[in-house]
């Protein structure tokens, strides 16, 4: 029960503010108006803050500074946030039952109303921001990003299918990543965006499917890939085209074997070559439609 009750009251009102502790170690703070309960905020033995509003009043925390949560003893790297879960698997986990539209699903919103300009400095932004550094928003020798380090990610998650109706679990099913795609220098971090989906029987353990690099290049992964449902590149077929020139190689295993579409602006022609490197035939179109086929044998 209440073992003590300090309680400040209105000056000639009914409106309270009420300190008490019980037996068991819990100390709450409660406000009333005319007598009936708004709010009330109670730290427990065991370490939890619970806040209260009754008849679905909101809660504000109003703060002209930061809200922190202090590192102090671990306690961020142990302790876990929840929002609609009391069991949160995350430092910060949103949860929603029997979501089925846009009002009841989870989602975290970052919202901008800004009319000062178009640009990113106006807009919502999600950001992941990694240093090599074990103190908090310190940097220093060491620090830098490297090749290959992962900087963030976005993943999705689903979850497996046993047929038991007791042994399924999550399991990451895809992921967009953010790394390193050089060392970085005195001013730049070169990076890479990699977009990553799992197969049937991946375990888990989704494979890069498109890379995107430092200078702009976009490369497939390993194994067969179709655009737009027609267009199949094979493994270790590439596709590419001058700028300069305009000519379109599709080869396989570098240049010097494949297929290859050349314009020639100067004299109007085009050339086809199947091209192994010493062996090959040459269809030449003229602009008047007349055309040569010829063969090389080394």
């Amino acid at each position: 029960g209440i073992q003590s009750v300090l309680t400040l009251y209105e000056p000639l009102g009914t409106d309270m503010f009420v300190i008490a502790t019980a037996a068991h170690g819990e100390t709450f703070i409660q406000t009333f108006d005319d007598a009936d309960k708004n709010a009330d905020l109670t730290f427990n033995i065991d370490g939890f803050i619970d806040m209260n509003s009754a008849a679905s009043e909101d809660i504000t925390l109003d703060s002209g500074g930061s809200i922190l949560l202090d590192a102090t003893d671990d306690v961020l790297t142990s302790s876990n946030v929840g929002i609609g879960n009391t069991a949160p698997g995350s430092t910060l986990e949103v949860t929603a039952l029997a979501a089925n539209n846009e009002a009841t699903r989870p989602c975290i919103e970052i919202s901008s109303f800004s009319d000062a300009n178009d640009l990113y400095t106006s807009a919502g932004v999600l950001k992941f921001h990694k240093s090599a550094n074990d103190t908090v928003n310190s940097y220093g020798a060491g620090s830098h990003t490297a090749t290959g380090e992962v900087i963030g990610r976005i993943e999705a998650w689903g979850v497996t299918n046993d047929d038991d109706g007791s042994s399924d679990a999550a399991i990451l099913s895809s992921y967009i990543e953010f790394a390193g795609d050089a060392v970085a220098d005195e001013t730049d971090a070169a990076g890479k965006i990699i977009f990553a989906t799992a197969a049937n029987n991946d375990d888990g353990d989704p494979t890069p499917r498109l890379t995107i690099d430092d200078s702009g290049v976009v490369s497939l992964g390993a194994g067969s890939r179709t655009i737009d449902g027609v267009t199949t590149l094979k493994s270790n077929t590439s596709l590419d085209i001058d700028t300069t020139s305009g000519d379109l190689y599709i080869t396989k295993g570098g240049i010097s074997s494949g297929f290859i579409f050349q314009l020639i602006d100067t004299d109007n022609y085009y050339h086809l070559w199947n091209y192994d490197a010493t062996n090959y035939f040459k269809l030449l179109v003229a602009a008047n439609g007349a055309t040569t086929l010829s063969t090389v044998d080394s």
